[in-house]
């Protein structure tokens, strides 16, 4: 039995599909829709992703937001906040505001709980921007 990533089986199963829509009586098909479907069994297979992606991929990113939270700490925020009041949307933390702005100002598409995973981590090891010669996010 084949697996679902060997290319060998994917290809035969391409060709057998490609002569079952041959097969089709003339006009069973819209022409348009059987070209299409020729074209698309002629593409290479897509590579499957692997779970869970780069964990390196996002670190710059992930430093200007811990960057960003930090900012919004030093205006007096914390830096989560009770799982209960996020979901009644009471009171507002560092990341709940940085997952805003995120989403409404960038069009980057990080919800509030992915935010306060990016803050967690953190503590194991994630670099923060160094404030040396940095300058500030918000002014």
């Amino acid at each position: 039995m084949a697996k679902h990533d060997d290319p060998e089986a994917d290809y035969a199963l391409r060709l057998y599909v490609r002569q079952i829509i041959s097969s089709f009586p003339e006009g069973m098909l819209p022409a348009a829709l059987r070209e299409y479907l020729f074209k698309l069994l002629a593409m290479e297979p897509a590579i499957p992703r692997k779970r869970g992606g780069d964990s390196g991929r996002c670190l710059d990113r992930n430093q200007w937001i811990l960057r960003a939270i930090e900012l919004v700490v030093g205006r007096g925020f914390k830096p989560t906040r009770n799982r209960a009041t996020a979901d009644n949307k009471i009171g507002d933390s560092a990341c709940s505001i940085v997952a805003t702005v995120l989403q409404e100002e960038f069009k980057i598409n990080l919800g509030e709980r992915s935010v306060e995973t990016i803050w967690e981590k953190r503590k194991k090891g994630l670099p923060s921007v160094p404030n040396s010669t940095r300058k500030p996010l918000f002014s």
